[in-house]
């Protein structure tokens, strides 16, 4: 488990990353782990809030085998980096490694 000043440091560089994007409000917060040898079906987020907010993920931990596809182009996120994800098109999560897949996901205007 992550102390409390890890769980701080995460989310400061989540508002600096927000901010750097000129967004001034931040939607919800979380880690997300995927499980070696699991997937999130293709799926699209629907509904109010999901029109208003953007989805972004910082990628902690994965594996080569680890990617997402969105409106049917896949691709692999690399440790460290940021993405923007369009959850209003179709999308999929899939981590066929043998290591978990680790991601703070947020949403942010």
């Amino acid at each position: 488990l992550l102390g409390l000043r890890a769980l701080k440091a995460i989310y400061d560089r989540v508002l600096g990353i927000s901010k750097h994007l000129g967004h001034a409000d931040v939607g919800r917060v979380f880690i997300s782990k995927l499980l070696a040898g699991c997937e999130v079906a293709r799926h699209i987020d629907a509904g109010d809030y999901f029109s208003k907010y953007g989805r972004y993920h910082l990628i902690l931990h994965t594996n080569n085998d680890a990617a997402c596809e969105v409106d049917g182009e896949e691709c692999f996120m690399p440790v460290g980096t940021v993405w923007w994800i369009d959850n209003g098109l179709p999308h999929a999560f899939w981590n066929r490694g043998t290591t978990d897949r680790i991601h703070v996901i947020w949403d942010s205007m």
